[in-house]
């Protein structure tokens, strides 16, 4: 685990899920705004229950990855990465399923920086999705405001950015089906007024404006869209170019809802 350069777009941390909470944990306590947002987290749960052992073991990951100095304070760019995490008005999630894994990716834009957070779990399909086991381990990536979509990209399937996906968009459904998927893509984007909505919390607000859409994986890319002529959805086969596009045209609408409200308060 450690520090990865990424086409020099982009700088990611790989850690144990153990050292990342503890990041947030110390990063909370420098800022009163922290600490109200962070208390009573899941996060702020889990570093409460450690042992004494497991908390030694992520102080010296920390240390050794240069997060933490040797007296266990972390540097301001972590803080910094702690409050965009919390605080950024700018929001997107990314969650890729398969048969038997789940791929979350968190992102936070303020700013014209930005934080993603990627981690896994593995799951079992049934009356719903069951959560079988959460991987101690995440991927902290830092990059800038331009560079969102390549954070995201990233964990995307594989196939799904390739040519054997690259299919002409069509208006008309297709025979495929969500059962014959072998991956599903969901994106949301979201965005809170600055200082308003902190990161959400069981029982907080929700977003101030939000964005959802889903694609499917079969042996070409679909998008999955209300029907026109029922109350179901449709498999509308799309390029291999249409999530970005869309992530793409739903940030811009999540930043030109922040302006219009920011125009209303002035």
């Amino acid at each position: 685990m450690g520090e990865s350069q990424l086409d020099g777009a982009l700088s990611a941390f790989e850690l144990s899920g153990t050292a990342w909470a503890l990041t947030v944990h110390k990063a909370a306590g420098s800022s009163e705004d922290l600490q109200a947002a962070y208390r009573g987290s899941a996060g702020a749960q889990t570093v409460e229950t450690l042992d004494l052992d497991t908390l030694e073991t992520a102080e010296a990951e920390l240390r050794g990855a240069g997060i933490a100095d040797e007296s266990g304070a972390i540097s301001q760019q972590w803080i910094l990465a702690a409050w965009i995490s919390a605080f950024a008005p700018l929001r997107a999630a990314a969650v890729v399923q398969s048969a038997k894994d789940s791929v979350h990716t968190e992102l936070a834009i303020a700013g014209g920086k930005g934080v993603a957070v990627t981690y896994a779990r593995r799951i079992r399909h049934g009356q719903g999705v069951e959560v079988i086991q959460v991987s101690n381990a995440v991927e902290v990536c830092f990059f800038t405001e331009e560079n969102a979509w390549a954070a995201l990209n990233r964990h995307l399937p594989c196939t799904a950015k390739t040519s054997g996906c690259h299919q002409p968009s069509t208006e008309t459904a297709s025979n495929g089906s969500v059962a014959d998927a072998r991956y599903t893509i969901h994106l949301e984007v979201a965005a809170h007024q600055a200082g308003l909505s902190p990161v959400p919390m069981p029982g907080g607000p929700g977003p101030d404006h939000v964005s959802k859409d889903a694609w499917i994986l079969t042996d070409r890319l679909h998008s999955l869209r209300a029907s026109v002529s029922s109350a179901g959805f449709a498999l509308i086969p799309v390029s291999r170019g249409d999530i970005g596009q869309t992530f793409a045209w739903r940030l811009l609408g999540a930043r030109e809802f922040l302006a219009s409200a920011a125009a209303q308060v002035a």
